[in-house]
């Protein structure tokens, strides 16, 4: 089964279902009692954003509805209104079947799929699960039946990884992914979305789609009522955290609402965007020109929590002691931040006035070889991913590469360069992946936005150097054309180096996202 990624399901039904009416009968049993409230429910989350709407069937099976022609009219009544609501929207629908906990599991598990399928059923949840043999004869059956139906098996562990029969995630996912009949294996309940997002990290990249639908949080009590806080927009972000970290399938469970869904489906559109592009990471400079700027690893957290991209703050050694930088450092653990840059810093622009030099209590080698240390001491449950900088435009190159060899000996193991522009460099850029075996080595590429910006470069920023014949190129051509310009002579550097180059680091010009996103382009043709 083909998921579009981002595939997104509905929020919780049975939490929200009690907010807005107060029922604590079982939510399933509306389904005969307040069919219209159902229905008005599933509408809001179609009108939300998502693909997928479960049936209000969670807890419908014989353990909680002995009597058998009661269980039929419920599952019966929760499909047709779920199927109604789908039809106003567009969504699909799968019949939701959650966690049985008793001695007869596996047949009652049986009893519930056979309703569905009776009724037409070609999507199904298995949801809340706390081991999968229990509904391994289940699955068996839709497929037997429906050969070509989409089967997703999701589990609820605690936050340690553990489901209430004490089996680990890993091995859940493990027995899951191995039957044939299974198209997706995933998590929901128990969870708050970061807890559940350091798990799915924790197993790694799997052999099927991943579906991730944790709770909004979790529940607080106030005056014998559980409930849970109204945190639609944070639940937003680390949703689309979780699809940039490689979840295919996403929704909500306990605590969500139609809002919780409505800001998701926004927070996942941009994140998509960025994949589209092909963006893996994005770097966030620190005080470039010794220009004051908004703080590089509080607008890296921003950028981590609200895009759901991965990051990589640049840290100068510019004006922070050793406090400053430790106190940066613990900052950006606590934020998930895994990799840093790590830069001397430009010098300050203004001189001849008190108190302007700029104050270098470390340099990089030794701020490289403190992370690097911190890393097996502070930081050793999630070490930082240490680059430092190489300038391909240096003079003296081989003073160069030295200052890059000593940087990894203390501990970088990867190496962003300075931008790409002339012949010269693209010869030291290929001279440095010869002699630098151990590092990643990503190539800087600074696309020009027009000839005003091109003369900046040349004379206002050190190192940068731009043939006079790119130059002349752009003067008096208007915006489009030298986009077009820039485009096609940066693709040409990135096309020479190609081979010999673990990434690009692409630099944006004046904001101009469009000319990074036709850079993109090219590299992703050179891939195919």
């Amino acid at each position: 089964m083909h998921f579009d990624r981002p595939f997104l399901f509905d929020g919780a039904f049975g939490t929200y279902y009690f907010s807005k009416t107060g029922d604590e009968a079982p939510c399933e049993l509306a389904n005969l009692t307040a069919p219209q409230t159902v229905l008005d429910i599933h509408r809001e989350y179609a009108a939300s954003g998502c693909a997928a709407l479960k049936t209000n069937t969670f807890a419908a099976n014989p353990v909680s509805i002995p009597d058998s022609v009661r269980l039929n009219e419920v599952i019966a009544a929760g499909w047709s209104l779920a199927q109604r609501a789908a039809q106003e929207n567009g969504a699909r629908v799968f019949a939701d079947i959650g966690g049985i906990c008793a001695d007869t599991a596996e047949a009652d598990y049986l009893t519930v799929v056979r309703h569905f399928l009776e009724l037409g059923a070609q999507n199904f949840l298995f949801e809340t699960l706390a081991c999968y043999q229990d509904v391994q004869r289940a699955v068996g059956l839709i497929r037997q039946s429906v050969p070509d139906a989409t089967v997703i098996v999701s589990f609820a562990v605690s936050q340690d990884g553990y489901s209430r029969r004490g089996l680990y995630c890993r091995a859940l996912f493990d027995q899951a992914e191995s039957d044939p009949q299974v198209d997706a294996v995933g998590l929901n309940c128990s969870c708050g979305p970061s807890h559940m997002r350091s798990l799915l990290r924790a197993l790694g990249q799997r052999v099927k789609p991943v579906a991730a639908m944790p709770n909004a949080g979790y529940p607080s009590s106030l005056n014998g009522r559980v409930f849970f806080e109204d945190n639609a927009g944070y639940f937003a972000q680390q949703l689309s955290a979780l699809y940039m970290d490689g979840a295919d399938i996403l929704g909500g469970c306990c605590g969500t609402t139609p809002q919780h869904i409505r800001c998701a489906a926004a927070a996942l559109a941009a994140a998509s965007e960025l994949r589209a592009c092909g963006v893996d990471l994005i770097t966030v400079t620190d005080s470039p020109l010794s220009r004051t700027r908004a703080d590089s690893l509080m607008t890296a957290a921003k950028i981590r929590r609200e895009a759901g991209i991965e990051v990589m703050p640049h840290i100068s050694c510019r004006d922070k002691n050793h406090i400053a930088l430790r106190a940066g450092l613990l900052g950006a653990a606590f934020e998930g931040i895994g990799r840093v840059l790590i830069v001397t810093g430009d010098p300050p622009m203004q001189a001849g006035t008190r108190g302007s030099d700029g104050v270098y209590h470390l340099s990089s080698y030794d701020l490289i070889a403190w992370i690097h240390s911190m890393n097996s001491e502070v930081f050793a449950d999630a070490p930082f991913l240490i680059g430092g900088a190489l300038n391909v435009n240096a003079a003296n190159f081989d003073a160069e590469l030295a200052r890059a060899k000593k940087k990894l000996s203390l501990g970088a193991s990867m190496l962003f360069t300075q931008p790409i522009f002339s012949d010269k460099a693209v010869d030291h850029f290929l001279r440095a992946r010869q002699e630098l075996k151990d590092c990643r080595l990503f190539a800087g590429i600074l696309p020009v936005a027009g000839y005003k910006n091109a003369l900046f470069l040349i004379n206002e920023v050190s190192g940068i150097e731009i043939p006079d014949n790119v130059v002349r190129s752009l003067e008096g051509k208007t915006p489009d054309e030298a986009a077009a310009i820039s485009v096609a002579y940066s693709a040409g550097i990135m096309r020479r180096v190609y081979d010999a180059a673990d990434g690009f680091y692409i630099m944006t010009p004046l904001k101009k996202v469009n000319i990074v996103r036709g850079l993109i382009e090219e590299i992703r043709r050179y891939e195919q």
